[in-house]
């Protein structure tokens, strides 16, 4: 087990226990695993990954991070992994060569009155700013918790 006084953002993990934090106290034992801070029951606390504009393709693990696009030259790919009730994932359009969400296993995503077709790619942005956080709700479908901006979703 790694001990940790400070982050490469600068932020500093500090005794606690601490009120909000999320039900993860700041006083569990954490460890490194592929460069992400582990929490207690190797849970990732929340992180900024950046994709530069190549295909991610996202496991259970990576939930509850945040995905960006930043210093991307080309369009972020994420292919999401099969739904399972209660992963989470964040997208943050920070460069205009955009986002793109895509699905398998016959998933699709809600967003709103919409729901996306059940394969590929089924979501994108490209406009900077815009926001996107989605909770799978079973094995087959993605909802939005919460959007901001611009976000085109396929249908068909």
């Amino acid at each position: 087990m790694a001990t940790l006084t400070t982050l490469e953002s600068g932020l500093k993990v500090v005794p606690g226990p601490h009120a909000g934090d999320g039900g993860q106290a700041l006083t569990d034992n954490f460890d490194l695993l592929n460069d992400t801070l582990m929490g207690s029951g190797n849970v990732p606390l929340i992180g900024v990954e950046v994709n530069a504009g190549t295909l991610v393709t996202l496991q259970d693990i990576d939930q509850g991070k945040i995905y960006t696009n930043t210093s991307a030259t080309a369009l972020a790919e994420f292919n999401l992994p099969v739904p399972a009730s209660g992963l989470m994932f964040t997208f943050v359009v920070n460069h205009a060569s955009g986002i793109s969400l895509n699905t398998s296993g016959g998933a699709t995503l809600q967003m709103g009155p919409v729901e996306s077709k059940s394969a590929g790619s089924i979501v994108a942005s490209n406009q900077v700013g815009s926001v996107l956080n989605i909770v799978a709700l079973d094995t087959t479908k993605w909802v939005t918790l919460s959007e901001m901006g611009v976000w085109e979703v396929e249908t068909s």
